[in-house]
Order: C-alpha cells, then structure tokens, then sequence
C-alpha cells in the first residue's frame, strides 16, 4: 500500500506520495488517473488488487475549517487489475 498526501487546489485534486503525483477534476477523475500512472509504472504488475491510502493535508484548508476534522477527506481507494 503508497500512502498519498491529498489536497484540493481550487480546482483539482491532487495526490502526491513523492515519486507519483496525480490529480483530477473529481475524485473518480483522481482515482482514474492515479490508477493509469501505477499500471505505467508497473507497479501493479502481477496483482489483481492494489490499495492506496489518501491522507487530506487539511494546511490547504482556511484555519476556521479545521476544526471539522480533516478525517472527512482521508481515503482508502482499492484498484482492480486484469492481468
């Protein structure tokens, strides 16, 4: 499993773990998109199932919203392969 930081930047989503960043105008576009850039990088070679955990950098939220708790924003997204 990559852990992902994740931020929204006004207009994308964007996730980043380092070596692989990715980003979307959706979540589901996020998802897409993140899932082409692993299968790219042959990192899923040879498994049926990947997970990556998303973790929301609430330093892109303004200081009053950070109270509501950033949990709302982590996921777990679990990918599917056919290989």
């Amino acid at each position: 499993m990559l852990d992902f930081r994740l931020v929204h930047d006004g207009k994308n989503w964007l996730a980043d773990c380092g070596e692989i960043t990715a980003k979307g105008d959706s979540l589901s576009d996020l998802d897409r998109n993140l899932q082409k850039e692993l299968v790219r990088r042959e990192l899923t070679k040879g498994l049926s199932e990947y997970k990556v955990r998303m973790t929301f950098d609430n330093k892109c939220m303004p200081p009053f919203m950070r109270q509501y708790a950033n949990h709302y924003f982590n996921r777990v997204v679990h990918f599917t392969f056919d290989n």
